[in-house]
């Protein structure tokens, strides 16, 4: 038990720079995780007294966040499966760890408060056995999963398969945009016809998503960042911040599955366009400076990266939690302001912790277990 804790403790405070890692993707990551939380800790705002009309500007394109996460799962994506030798068991192994052993940990706890109060699903809806079996696999559901934000993971699991089945397949990167070019139009097309087509508005199980264009956004600016270096970092970042801002005024949000192109295409641009920015200015640093670019410390925002996950997953529990104290305590005005806004930084230092003590030993694990070494990845 002794030696189990000391490598418990040991994993626990490893450093997590590798020398294939790319700082912008972690940036951006904590980025898009902080966007989701600030757009939900609003959501909890509008819930107290006094508040229940207040709609700021970021309702325009805080939702948008999720797209951000799609564009950059694209790009690392490709980074992990075809800049490094592709060994299906070990890919798979190293996919199933990352996802769900830290998924099944707040899933188990989601099930447990439906066992003992069905309605209590933090906003999924109605759930049965079957969407809950279905839930704690990831399977593509019509609705919302019993972890709500799980719903992006459906999708993402959809979008691994398909880069598992190109690489298994002897595929290489341009089989993959390919194919994944081939199903983006596929979907945009399902979008602009279903209307006049109603049989064309079957379940999919994802495949047809219209977030399909923004995995093949992502995977785009892997096949092509060396030769879109030239751009350098300010004209794709200012582009980018361009398209942002027009998304607010042009995109709007839909339900579940129902997502609209503008949305799609407004925003899946943007959130490239940072991309390749943040690519292109680490790619300059890195042939420049080699690894000595990597800084000592963490910054913030990489830190809120690298605890992306667990920040996703446990702040829905956080923020409900906090909703039904405040709720208890009658609280209204600027004081629920207040402590709505401690609730919400209470949820990214819970979340930071989470990933501190649980998910990183767990990450840890995972390198042990499928002996994976890193080398440098050549982008583009």
């Amino acid at each position: 038990m002794r030696n189990f804790w000391r490598a418990y403790l040991d994993s626990a405070r490893k450093q997590t720079f590798h020398r294939s890692e790319l700082i912008s993707i972690q940036w951006l990551r904590g980025v898009a995780v902080l966007m989701v939380m600030v757009y939900h800790v609003e959501d909890l705002l509008r819930l107290m007294p006094g508040w229940e009309n207040f709609h700021s500007l970021w309702v325009r394109v805080g939702y948008s966040a999720p797209d951000l996460f799609f564009v950059i799962s694209g790009f690392i994506m490709c980074y992990v499966t075809f800049g490094m030798k592709f060994e299906p068991r070990k890919w798979l192994v190293a996919r199933f760890i990352r996802i769900y052993p830290l998924y099944f940990v707040f899933m188990m706890a989601a099930i447990a408060v439906w066992l003992i109060e069905p309605s209590m699903t933090m906003g999924s809806g109605v759930q049965t056995w079957e969407t809950v079996g279905k839930s704690v696999l990831i399977f593509p559901q019509a609705g919302l999963p019993l972890v709500f934000v799980a719903w992006t993971l459906e999708h993402e699991i959809i979008f691994y398969f398909l880069v598992f089945c190109v690489a298994a397949l002897g595929g290489q990167l341009r089989s993959l945009t390919g194919v994944m070019m081939f199903l983006s139009a596929l979907s945009i097309a399902r979008w602009f016809l279903k209307d006049s087509i109603p049989w064309l508005d079957f379940w999919d199980y994802h495949f047809l998503s219209l977030y399909m264009v923004q995995f093949t956004m992502g995977a785009l600016i892997f096949q092509y960042q060396k030769q879109l270096q030239f751009l350098g970092y300010w004209g794709p970042v200012i582009a980018g911040l361009a398209m942002f801002f027009f998304g607010g005024f042009a995109a709007e949000t839909a339900p579940l599955n129902q997502e609209g192109l503008p949305r799609i295409l407004i925003f899946g641009s943007a959130y490239s366009l940072f991309l390749l920015g943040f690519i292109n200015a680490e790619m300059a640093r890195r042939a420049k400076e080699g690894d000595a670019y990597l800084p000592k410390k963490r910054p913030f925002f990489v830190k809120a990266g690298d605890a992306s996950y667990s920040m996703y997953l446990c702040h829905p529990f956080f923020l409900s939690i906090s909703g039904k104290i405040l709720a208890a305590l009658g609280v209204s005005g600027f004081v629920a302001a207040g402590a709505v806004s401690l609730a919400g930084a209470g949820a990214v230092i819970f979340g930071m912790l989470f990933y501190e003590w649980v998910e990183k030993p767990l990450l840890h694990l995972m390198k042990t277990l499928t002996g994976k070494k890193r080398a440098p990845v050549q982008v583009g």
